[in-house]
């Protein structure tokens, strides 16, 4: 039976001539690049400005017609051969060739299932994703809570989406359990606990949150509409593996602005000038330009604010508003019980409704007590005078009032493009990003999409007596590598070895040591590694289970990471424990911390490409990024077995609609990996660029 092609622009079938040729070209080195995701697309062909063809196209070569195609979007489109299906994906107009002054043909591309996810996503940052599900109060409690339980826990117990870990971008920590040591200084803090000193401690303020990447990757998902398979994701790594939320040097300010004081109680008085619905306290003045003239009116405000134990530190500032104007200050910034004094009154001739709102600002959490007492005042010749009777005074207040900060998670995700966190991710660990449908891609290890291939003998239908033989591709240098680090002891180690922690940086030699001309094969992933610390107990130099990090350079001043990925676990210390200081001022005693690392909990993936010490453990850590996700790849191409063969053939249709890139192809009995295929439709002839499979 012939082969018949059928192309469809929006379910109508194109006419097409008979001789044209329409090409599909697939590569493997697609499938591990966003930008390049879809591993099919054909080369432009045109197709006949037929009667069919001009109805379907609208007659696009007719500028006055107001039904005209629109040339600027792609529309769905599919490709069938013998009216089985093929490919869907979606077709451009590009141009109509006029000859004779009439049209007589349409130049066509045909896409594959959508355009790239870098389309996709263009220059939207991670901060641009929705991630108000994991927004939480930032205080004392949460941050506590956060270091030592989790937060967010939406499918088990073996997940958090938010952890607060020991990562100081403030303060070099060390453990002593002499309680003599009690250094708490501006760089240097002793986070041991005993019960008591209770002068040191992790000050909770200086410590930022993590988010799971798995939480980064779902909510990748939902605002772009897409589904990735779970192949990968699903594994537990994904449930360990967070990335750092830091954007500035300096502590997180998350203060929520002038927040309007909520009153709930009327203690006294008739007057009824607060409004317990709308927290305003509303009246008619009679008022003057210089507001001291006889006979003025003015409101009163003595204004008791209390902090409760824990924040009488705390900074804070009253404003206030008349008829919903600018806020202005009442006060200096206070800290403790104080009495505030503030009038109300209006500039200006007349009678005026009056509407004052007051309002509190802190930089950081704050819980406290208000009373207020509101008097209507009239000016004598000299002074002042209260309305005389209850109708003229009023007392309102309320108790355990909370102004306290969120933490909005957005603002505070790291300074980096959704496509090249997404590309980092599927760099570190060789994923191949695939589309099955027009919004669903798998995604897997590139071994594990190697191995779920079909092995096809096809010697059949080739010719093996006119190909070409290639040699492989020469490397002459590998380089996996992270962002350059900044932190002090990433520093220490460049100046000591020449080469930063995690990367790898090689030279191919001949074999008499002479650099080998050839090309570059680097891997770069835009994050930023550092090196923690297992602390010891200075007292009597036992190993603590407490590791942290220090996010400082060599004078312990505050660095500015770019993204970085960490394995956490949750650990308990039955002893040893560490300190944070309450706001009371007081230290708390706590058994539980999230530790940083390098290696998930079992020690099977890593998060870096060299192998290195695991600062925890002491050993060498040999599960690599390399190890398990590249060292295959790059042991065949140094291969000197490693060849590419080119073969041309004619494939029956059976075997071309279901062949897969990740096939293995038997010619002859060698085995071939596919790197390159062009197949043809018009011809059924497909150009094979293939790479002997070395096993």
């Amino acid at each position: 039976m012939d082969r018949q092609i059928q192309i469809y622009l929006e379910n109508e079938l194109l006419d097409l001539f008979d001789n044209e040729n329409i090409v599909v070209n697939s590569t493997v080195q697609n499938v591990n690049d966003i930008s390049k995701v879809f591993t099919d697309f054909s080369l432009s062909f045109t197709v006949p400005a037929s009667q069919r063809n001009n109805r379907i196209f609208k007659y696009w070569f007719e500028p006055d017609n107001t039904n005209r195609f629109d040339a600027r979007v792609k529309k769905k489109a599919r490709i069938e051969l013998n009216y089985a299906p093929f490919r869907e994906g979606k077709i451009r107009l590009e141009s109509v060739k006029i000859q004779g002054g009439e049209p007589s043909s349409y130049k066509i591309t045909f896409f594959g299932n959508l355009t790239s996810l870098t389309d996709l996503f263009g220059d939207d940052k991670l901060s641009d994703l929705d991630f108000s599900p994991n927004n939480h109060a930032r205080d004392y409690i949460t941050t506590r809570i956060g270091m030592t339980s989790g937060l967010f826990n939406p499918t088990d117990v073996t997940r958090y989406d938010i952890i607060y870990p020991l990562l100081s971008n403030e303060r070099q920590f060390f453990y002593d359990s002499d309680i003599s040591n009690d250094i708490n200084i501006d760089k240097l803090v002793n986070i041991a606990y005993d019960n008591i000193n209770q002068a040191c401690g992790i000050d909770w303020t200086e410590l930022k949150p993590a988010l799971l990447v798995k939480q980064i990757i779902e909510r990748l998902q939902l605002k772009y509409s897409v589904t990735f398979s779970d192949d990968f994701f699903s594994l537990p790594i994904f449930d360990e593996l967070y990335m750092w939320l830091q954007t500035t040097k300096d502590k997180i300010n998350t203060a929520s602005g002038q927040v309007p004081i909520d009153i709930e109680t009327r203690d006294s008085g008739t007057a009824n000038f607060w409004d317990l619905g709308t927290n305003k306290a509303s009246l008619t003045l009679i008022s003057s330009p210089s507001g001291e003239a006889f006979g003025t009116e003015r409101l009163d405000f003595t204004i008791n604010v209390a902090p409760l134990s824990g924040y009488l530190e705390i900074d804070y500032q009253l404003f206030a508003s008349i008829n919903g104007g600018e806020k202005v200050e009442i006060s200096n910034l206070q800290t403790g019980s104080n009495s505030i004094t503030y009038y109300a009154k209006v500039l200006d001739s007349g009678t005026f409704n009056v509407e004052v709102e007051l309002f509190l600002e802190s930089q950081d959490p704050f819980i406290y007590d208000i009373s207020i007492t509101t008097r209507k005042q009239v000016k004598g010749n000299l002074t002042w005078f209260n309305l005389a009777g209850g109708a003229g005074v009023e007392v309102v207040s309320s108790t355990f009032l909370s102004y306290l900060s969120t933490l909005i998670v957005s603002e505070h995700m790291p300074d980096i493009k959704v496509s090249d966190f997404l590309s980092g991710i599927i760099n570190m660990f060789n994923l191949v990003i695939i589309p099955t449908s027009d919004t669903e891609f798998f995604i897997d290890t590139l071994n594990n999409w190697y191995g779920a291939g079909d092995v096809l003998d096809i010697s059949k239908y080739v010719d093996t007596s006119d190909h070409s033989l290639n040699r492989g591709k020469i490397i002459s240098s590998v380089n996996f590598e992270f962002e350059k680090g900044q932190t002090i002891l990433i520093d220490q180690r460049k100046d000591s070895r020449g080469v930063s922690y995690g990367d790898i940086n090689v030279d191919v030699l001949d074999d008499n040591g002479k650099p080998i001309q050839g090309s570059e094969f680097k891997i770069k992933v835009p994050f930023e590694q550092m090196i923690y610390e297992r602390l010891k107990d200075l007292n009597d130099d036992s190993t603590t289970l407490i590791q942290y990090g220090l996010v400082t350079d060599e004078d312990i001043s505050p660095v500015l990471m770019k993204p970085h990925l960490f394995f956490s676990e949750n650990i308990s210390l039955p002893t040893k424990r560490y300190s944070i200081i309450s706001p009371s001022n007081n230290a708390v005693s706590n058994n539980l911390y999230w530790k940083v690392s390098h290696i998930d909990s079992t020690g099977e993936y890593s998060t870096i490409f060299n192998s290195e010490i695991d600062e925890f453990t002491g050993q060498a850590i040999t599960n690599t990024l390399y190890a398990n996700n590249y060292a295959d790849y790059v042991s065949a191409i140094f291969s000197p077995r490693r060849r590419t063969y080119s073969f041309k053939c004619r494939l029956p249709l059976s075997i071309l609609s279901s062949l897969k890139l990740n096939d293995r192809l038997i010619i002859d009995s060698r085995r071939y990996i596919i790197n390159n295929m062009k197949s043809n439709l018009t011809t059924s002839i497909v150009d094979f660029e293939l790479l002997n499979d070395i096993f």
